[in-house]
């Protein structure tokens, strides 16, 4: 029997907001992406599918109507693509389903709401890391030259506090700010 070989793979941070993206659609029809990333007609899965592109094409307009059809490939680990004509298609119908119904329009505007949320939210952890490992590393740096271990122990433990702290302070003032 052949085994499989595992493969660990490295998403750029458009395709990470776009996975942001598909999984919060997703969720939303109740779906997985094995049932929407196949060839089929359906309605509820055209709809997720579409919405899913409509939504990525809004929050990542650098990508191209290609890429965008091929994501399920590097998201989920499925052949199927699509080609630039099928997304172009479905942004189009989707703007035009919005242009007709008044509901779906509003109910769109609201995931467009949550998605933003989400990305924002993604975002702001992404830079506080990035700025964390900074931070830390230059840190450590100084002190291994210096030879004080213990030092750098005590210094990674405050700044992991300090930076816990400071994102649950953030999402909370957002959370008081969503409130009043």
């Amino acid at each position: 029997m052949k085994q499989k070989k595992s493969q660990t793979i490295y998403l750029s941070s458009s395709q990470k907001k776009a996975k942001i993206i598909f999984d919060h659609v997703l969720n939303l029809h109740d779906l997985k992406s094995s049932d929407v990333f196949i060839k089929c007609r359906k309605r509820h899965l055209v709809v997720a599918r579409y919405e899913s592109w409509f939504m990525v094409r809004k929050f990542i307009p650098r990508m191209g109507l290609a890429a965008i059809g091929c994501l399920s490939k590097p998201l989920y680990n499925i052949d199927l693509t699509f080609d630039h004509a099928t997304v172009l298609h479905a942004t189009k119908s989707i703007q035009d389903w919005c242009d007709t119904d008044l509901l779906y329009k509003h109910n769109l505007e609201i995931t467009e709401s949550e998605i933003k949320k989400i990305i924002k939210e993604y975002e702001i952890k992404e830079k506080g890391d990035d700025l964390f490992n900074h931070e830390l590393k230059s840190l450590v740096d100084t002190l291994q030259d210096v030879g004080e271990l213990k030092e750098v122990e005590l210094l990674s433990m405050y700044l992991r506090k300090h930076r816990n702290e400071r994102f649950d302070t953030d999402q909370q003032e957002n959370i008081k700010l969503e409130v009043v």
